[in-house]
């Protein structure tokens, strides 16, 4: 599996299937290798600010993909963006 669509299963899991989110290579890449709405899509259905789900979801994220080799780091940027 490439990291890609490792990331985007991680995403998924902490989404729950059916949750409409991106996840793209930006084309600046001093916007990382990828980044992902997720956060900005789902704190409408939680009730909580997509700063707030973000710093959440960075802790897994970090936990779970760092330990496989495939982050070296997971990042908040902007309103929520991971």
């Amino acid at each position: 599996m490439n990291s890609f669509d490792a990331i985007k299963n991680e995403l998924t899991n902490l989404a729950g299937e059916g949750a409409l989110f991106t996840l793209e290579t930006p084309a600046d890449i001093s916007h990382g290798d990828y980044a992902t709405n997720i956060t900005l899509v789902l704190s409408k259905e939680k009730g909580v600010s997509p700063k707030v789900l973000a710093e959440g979801f960075v802790s897994v994220l970090e936990g779970s993909l760092k330990e496989k080799g495939i982050v070296s780091k997971v990042e908040i940027a902007g309103p929520g963006f991971i």
